[in-house]
């Protein structure tokens, strides 16, 4: 019996072209356009926790450093901060062996 289960290759496919976003020419379009695919990442993984690609550190690291350089964010950097914490304690939840633990 086979499970799809997060691959990190997909995991690092999403971060890239969250890093191309945040560092295209048009930084504010680029900076919502990474917010967004970050949402989309998060929303895939809560409502299925194989999908292909779950947020890691640097995911959420990428657009918060770019929110924290781009200046008053800080409640959208408490967010993130939050989610992702929200999504670490949810991982530990899980049963070990389960396939929502990969």
């Amino acid at each position: 019996r086979s499970f799809i289960v997060p691959d990190m290759k997909f995991t690092s496919m999403y971060n890239e072209v969250i890093s191309g976003f945040i560092n295209c020419d048009m930084k504010t379009r680029g900076l919502e356009q990474a917010e967004s695919l970050l949402a989309h990442m998060v929303s895939s993984h809560e409502s299925n926790p194989r999908h292909i690609a779950r947020p890691n550190t640097t995911t959420f690291a990428r657009v918060m450093s770019a929110l924290a350089q781009r200046g008053d964010n800080a409640y959208r950097l408490e967010d993130l901060l939050s989610k992702m914490e929200s999504l670490h304690h949810r991982r530990k939840s899980v049963p070990r062996g389960s396939p929502d633990a990969q």
